[in-house]
């Protein structure tokens, strides 16, 4: 994430058919078999299907560098969110009750 502080940059997700997924704040020593250099606004409009991969690819506003099979792989590793379905409200709510 290169808009990120330096101590929450680099993010390594770790994939196993057996186990699921892990997310790590260190290099948990496994081969890396895609890179993904982004922003997180960007990473977040894409899990909240404000954009495609495709989109912020063909923008530059993410980059992959790996094995192409990989590559290729990722959006569908990284789906969007449950919620990117669900219609907006028209306005923000209140955080606050009234009252």
């Amino acid at each position: 994430m290169k808009d990120a502080e330096a101590a929450h940059r680099r993010w390594w997700l770790v994939l196993s058919r057996s186990r699921g997924v892990d997310v790590c704040d260190s290099d948990p020593g496994f081969p890396i078999g895609v890179w993904l250099e982004t922003e997180v606004p960007v990473l977040t409009r894409v899990w909240l299907g404000e954009t495609t991969w495709a989109a912020a690819l063909r923008a530059e506003a993410l980059r992959l560098t790996g094995d192409s099979a990989s590559c290729r792989a990722l959006p569908a590793w990284l789906d969007v969110s449950p919620f990117a379905a669900v219609e907006r409200a028209p306005e923000p709510l209140s955080r606050w009750p009234r009252g």
